[in-house]
């Protein structure tokens, strides 16, 4: 309200279970949802009013009439299990979101007829995505090490691991039968939640938040 110099909430009411993540658009004229119905979702962002016509009409979704509805779904991409985190790219090209089913999603924003490059990952689920730029995204969870993802002609994949993992002498001598072990003589005996064992990764549990520390021109 300009009048009053205050904001007005506005309630969407297109989900039919929890919201995991919200990003939006980089011109605020959509956001992206992850949700736990299994949905990645685009949803019209535009205020009758308060956002400029013109802005409005660049919208790949209705490029003829300008005319979008606050909170209409303006379209939906099934996923095989929770989706964890969204991000859009710095240009608004490329949305990507993550699945519990442990995959990667890479859409191609061109309007009704976007469709998502789906890749299938063979370690644990990712919790959180986001674009260094408009083709370089990180991407982690509960795999640990932190994971690069690149665009090259159209086309996404997994460049390689973040972190580099130095094998701890400890742990590599140690079984994962003789770990699970050690942690339930821990637990048993020293009413502790786990061994003492170190990870040969960074970060020594799921990552659940990436958030950007500093920005260098486009990255």
């Amino acid at each position: 309200e300009e009048e009053n110099k205050w904001w007005v909430s506005k309630i969407i009411k297109k989900h039919r279970s929890t919201i995991l993540d919200v990003a939006w658009h980089p011109k605020g004229t959509m956001i992206a949802t992850g949700s736990t119905d299994f949905k990645c979702r685009i949803i019209s962002a535009c205020v009758k009013g308060v956002d400029p016509k013109e802005l409005m009409k660049e919208n790949p979704w209705d490029q003829e009439k300008g005319k979008m509805g606050f909170g209409d779904v303006l379209q939906e991409f099934v996923c095989s299990g929770w989706v964890h985190s969204v991000d859009w790219s710095p240009s608004g090209n490329y949305l990507a979101f993550s699945g519990h089913d442990s995959t990667m999603s890479f859409v191609t924003v061109r309007g009704p007829e976007s469709t998502a490059q789906v890749i299938k990952m063979p370690t644990l689920p990712y919790r959180s995505v986001m674009f260094l730029s408009d083709t370089n995204l990180v991407a982690s969870g509960h795999q640990l090490n932190p994971h690069m993802f690149a665009e090259k002609d159209g086309s996404w994949e997994m460049k390689g691991k973040i972190d580099n993992e130095k094998q701890v002498k400890e742990v590599a001598q140690v079984s994962q039968a003789k770990l699970a072990f050690a942690k339930f003589q821990s637990e048993a005996k020293k009413a502790t939640g786990g061994s003492d064992e170190k990870l040969p990764t960074r970060h020594q549990n799921s990552i659940s938040c990436m958030k950007p520390f500093t920005k260098e021109g486009d990255v």
